[in-house]
């Protein structure tokens, strides 16, 4: 699915649908995630992990993460680019 069919999403339903996991397949939690770091923080965050997509394939996706930075530095959000990676 893409951002113009699901609009915004909050990280627990985002980790409810697509099960974000490790390379043995241990649920990771919200905090491991690097959108959460980069909110948590207001730092750039990223990660490598797998999820299940919505046809039920696990797949392995990178993700990088950077603060939106509004005026004296106030945390407006954050953004995130996920893609799509092979196996290491």
């Amino acid at each position: 699915m893409r951002f113009g069919e699901t609009g915004g999403m909050r990280v627990e339903e985002w980790a409810t649908v697509f099960t974000p996991s490790d390379a043995n397949g241990n649920a990771l939690v919200p905090e491991d995630l690097p959108l959460v770091k980069t909110i948590s923080t207001g730092n750039p965050a990223f990660g490598t992990f797998f999820i299940n997509s919505l046809t039920g394939e696990r797949i392995q996706i990178t993700v990088s993460s950077f603060p939106i930075m509004g005026r004296s530095n106030r945390l407006l959000g954050s953004m995130a680019m996920f893609w799509k990676t092979k196996e290491i």
